[in-house]
C-alpha cells in the first residue's frame, strides 16, 4: 500500500479527490473553542456542512467516518455532519483522566466541570442496496469487529477446552438427571476471537481505571454451560427447569475497564514516516513562563 500526505486546507484538497474513492474517514476538527485565542480553533470549520459534503462525495458507499468533537460543541459537528447526507450510527465516548478545568475558582465555586470525555460521531455514507453487496461491490458497509475485540485471559494465542457431546451421541437418564456417558465426551476446542467493543475507550489512566472496581467473584473459568433441559412429569415433579444458555464462557479476572481500553499512539507511531523531516526547537515566552515547543517541518530532504 502506498501513502501519501497532503498539506493544506481539507475542503479544497478533498475537492481535487476522485468521488467515491476513500475508504474511511478518520479526523479530529477543531473544536471550535477558540483554545488560546488560537484562530485555527474558530474558524467553523467542524460546522459548516460543505466540509462534511466534500468527506461524503470522497468516501465510497457505506464508507465510515469517525469525526471526534468537544463536549460543548459535538452537537453542532454532528448535526454538519448529519445535514450533510450522513447516517448517525453511534457515538464513541473517548474517556481520559489527564484533563483539567479550565475557569475560576472562587471561593470553592467554580465555573465549569473537569473536562473527562470527548464524544465521537461514529457515522456511515447511504449504502447502495445491502451491507453485503457494499462489500462486494467497494469492501465497504460492516465495521472490521474481530480487528477490534478484547481479549480474555484464555485467548490469547492458544486453544482452550470444552466439553461437549460427541457427533451422534445421546444422553442417559440417571435418577431423574440427563447427562452424556464418558465415552460419548468430546473436549475440544479453538482460540476466541474475544468480547464484542464498545462504543466506549478510555486512556487507561488511573483516574479512569480507578472508576472500575476488580471482579469480586475472582476467576472466571472458561468452558461451555449446560445444555437446555426438560423434567418430563414422570421423572421429576415441581416447575419446569427452564432452558439454559450453551453459549460458551471465557476464562477471565480483573476490571471492567479492560473492556474499553485504547491506547494514545506512541513517540514511535506519532514520527513514522518522518525520519527525513528536521526536528527543530523554538523558544518563546508567554506572561514570563519560557515555553518550549517541539515542532516538526519539512526540510525537503530525500530518503537516500
Amino acid at each position: 500500500m502506498t501513502y501519501e500526505v497532503l498539506h493544506g486546507d481539507c475542503r479544497a484538497l478533498m475537492a481535487e479527490m476522485e468521488g467515491c474513492s476513500v475508504d474511511s474517514v478518520v479526523t479530529d476538527p477543531p473544536y471550535e473553542l477558540g483554545f488560546m485565542g488560537r484562530e485555527w480553533d474558530s474558524t467553523g470549520v467542524a460546522y459548516d456542512v460543505a466540509t462534511w459534503a466534500e468527506a461524503l462525495r470522497v468516501l465510497k458507499p457505506g464508507g465510515w467516518l469517525v469525526a471526534f468533537g468537544g463536549s460543548r460543541t459535538y452537537h453542532r459537528m454532528a448535526c454538519a455532519i448529519e445535514d450533510a447526507g450522513f447516517e448517525i450510527r453511534d457515538q464513541i465516548m473517548w474517556i481520559y483522566g489527564s484533563g483539567f478545568p479550565k475557569g475560576g475558582n472562587r471561593d470553592g465555586k467554580g465555573t465549569c466541570l473537569k473536562p473527562a470525555h470527548e464524544p465521537i460521531v461514529l457515522a456511515r455514507k447511504p449504502l447502495i442496496g445491502s451491507v453485503a453487496r457494499n462489500e462486494a461491490a467497494f469492501g465497504t458497509g460492516a465495521l472490521n469487529i474481530d480487528a477490534c475485540r478484547i481479549h480474555a485471559d484464555d485467548a490469547q494465542g492458544g486453544a482452550y477446552t470444552v466439553k461437549r457431546l460427541k457427533p451422534g451421541a445421546t444422553l442417559e437418564k440417571t435418577g431423574g438427571n440427563w447427562r452424556p456417558e464418558d465415552s460419548d465426551v468430546l473436549y475440544h476446542g479453538e482460540m476466541k476471537a474475544g468480547r464484542w467493543p464498545a462504543n466506549i475507550a478510555h486512556d487507561g489512566s488511573d483516574d479512569v481505571v480507578g472508576g472500575f472496581p476488580l471482579t469480586t467473584s475472582g476467576l472466571m473459568k472458561g468452558g461451555t454451560r449446560r445444555a437446555a433441559q426438560d423434567y418430563p412429569g414422570s421423572v421429576c415433579y415441581g416447575t419446569f427447569g427452564g432452558d439454559a444458555a450453551t453459549t460458551d464462557t471465557y476464562a477471565d479476572s480483573g476490571s471492567a475497564a479492560r473492556f474499553f481500553y485504547c491506547a494514545k499512539a506512541s513517540k514511535a507511531d506519532r514520527d513514522t514516516g518522518l525520519q527525513y523531516h528536521e526536528l527543530i526547537r523554538i523558544e518563546a515566552t508567554w506572561e514570563d513562563v519560557a515555553l518550549n515547543l517541539r515542532l516538526r517541518v519539512d526540510t525537503a530532504q530525500s530518503p537516500p
